[in-house]
């Protein structure tokens, strides 16, 4: 009864468990929530970038090092802009690590002063190569030791890569054990609540139905931030198109998904990658102009198709047996106002629409496989190049070796002797290493030398771009003997 005091007493322990289970449901999950969100913005805004910038790193220091091959192969000044724009590169990548770092413990800071040491030694020889303080030849004398100061530093970036990846496991972790005592915590005290009112009850379900979709968040996240790793360590670009079509299929919750590439050469859409059913096959070819894709790219957004068949694009006749009434969803594949693509995703059109998380979701996975895809196609280059590069400089060097009867060497701007052919040792009595280095003024008389003219035909070949000569020249032995002698300029893109 109300009046009785026995009753009040009474009433007073479940109206207190009332009041402190409401309290606990209003105070216990968004802490947690908070922690939870704290962590995985230390992932996103700390331990992800961190590990960017060491990628970054790592794919400066091969770039250096292939600039530092070509310059040495070709002696073209390009290579050294090459260089120093890598090595610029590298400098700004360790600022930028430092305060990032900084957050992950001393470990981390102590991996990046490693990086930063190795990386001075390696580049220390390159510099001074550039400034001109040691002569190729040298340069190429020491190229173990470069390969291996290059291995160090490249060593030590991939383990502060690791460093940075353990925190990252870390805080998962933590993330994983809050989220199972946040979903504990909020059981017990929901069906606390349904034991005191049906209010409290709701808003225990309301509070678990909250805490699945944190759950399931997180565990999209996961699977985005499992597909950014995956995806950056794979150079291959059809192997990264199909995991881009897979992880699509997951994260979008598609029966099919496929990745359109562009050739605006041929002006036409290939199907590069498939996942799931009701796509088109791999290799299907349709036009580009009047796609989906061309409208998505040149709106840079999105779009959601209720029904493909009905829109009467060149795509719709592939897919009227294998996904006869299917909605699509169409994301533009951009780097850099460069169209790469498209990602397309289907469901059966009688299925559940795609949500706005849905489409952010994957569009947040678009712009994954646009960067992966752009760093892939970029490496793909630059091997290329590279290879080409060396082919040229080899076939270039069977050819001069060959010759026998004629003497060909290059020099520097200076005059000093770069390279020596076989004719050239066997007409002027020199092997290449007794030569490399000398001032061609060597093979010129006294009498020449003394009138400063090898300069002064250096000075001519540079103006005009070629000079002809003939005269006495001076073999190792002292012998003299006339020569015709052509001297050509050589000059880079600069």
């Amino acid at each position: 009864m109300p009046g009785n005091p026995g009753w009040g007493r009474s009433a007073r322990l479940p109206l207190a468990f009332v009041v402190v289970s409401l309290l606990a449901l209003v105070i216990i999950p968004p802490i947690l929530w908070w922690r939870m969100e704290a962590l995985r913005d230390e992932i996103a805004s700390v331990a992800e970038p961190a590990r960017d910038r060491v990628d970054e790193i790592q794919f400066q220091l091969a770039r250096e090092v292939s600039a530092a091959r070509g310059y040495l192969l070709t002696r073209d000044s390009a290579f050294v802009a090459q260089i120093e724009q890598a090595h610029a590169a590298q400098e700004r990548g360790i600022a930028e690590l430092r305060p990032l770092v900084a957050k992950l413990g001393p470990r981390a800071e102590e991996h990046l002063e490693d990086l930063r040491a190795e990386e001075r030694r390696w580049y220390d020889l390159t510099a001074r190569l550039i400034a001109g303080r040691i002569t190729p030849e040298e340069y190429v004398g020491r190229l173990p030791v470069q390969q291996a100061l290059f291995e160090d530093a490249l060593g030590a970036a991939s383990r502060l890569g690791r460093i940075i990846g353990d925190s990252v496991a870390e805080r998962r972790a933590r993330i994983r054990r809050i989220g199972t005592v946040s979903t504990a915590v909020m059981v017990l005290l929901a069906l606390a609540a349904l034991l005191s009112t049906y209010f409290v009850a709701r808003l225990g379900g309301q509070l678990q139905a909250h805490s699945r979709q944190l759950a399931r968040r997180a565990d999209e996240e996961h699977g985005l931030r499992e597909l950014a790793r995956s995806l950056a360590s794979t150079v291959e670009i059809e192997e990264m198109l199909q995991r881009i079509a897979d992880g699509a299929l997951v994260t979008g919750q598609a029966i099919g998904a496929h990745v359109e590439r562009i050739y605006f050469q041929d002006q036409e859409l290939e199907v590069a990658a498939t996942s799931g059913r009701g796509s088109p096959p791999v290799g299907t070819r349709i036009p580009y102009p009047g796609s989906l894709a061309q409208d998505v790219i040149e709106r840079r957004a999105p779009e959601l198709i209720p029904d493909i068949l009905k829109e009467n694009r060149p795509i719709s006749r592939f897919l009227a047996e294998t996904c006869a009434r299917c909605s699509a969803l169409i994301l533009p594949l951009i780097s850099q106002d460069e169209a790469l693509g498209a990602l397309v995703l289907m469901r059966h059109a009688d299925g559940p629409p795609w949500s706005p998380d849905e489409i952010e979701r994957t569009q947040v996975l678009a712009d994954l496989a646009t960067v992966a895809l752009r760093r892939a196609l970029t490496l793909q280059t630059l091997q290329r190049h590279t290879a080409e590069l060396e082919e040229s400089e080899r076939r270039f060097r069977l050819m001069v070796e060959a010759v026998r009867d004629y003497g060909i060497f290059m020099l520097d701007p200076a005059g000093h002797i770069a390279s020596w052919n076989t004719g050239a040792e066997r007409i002027m009595g020199y092997r290449a290493a007794e030569v490399q280095g000398k001032h061609f003024s060597t093979f010129y008389t006294d009498e020449d030398r003394a009138r400063g003219w090898p300069d002064e035909e250096l000075v001519r070949a540079s103006r005009s771009g070629r000079l002809e000569d003939q005269g006495w020249r001076v073999r190792k032995d002292g012998s003299r003997f006339w020569a015709d002698t052509v001297l050509t300029a050589i000059r880079g893109e600069n």
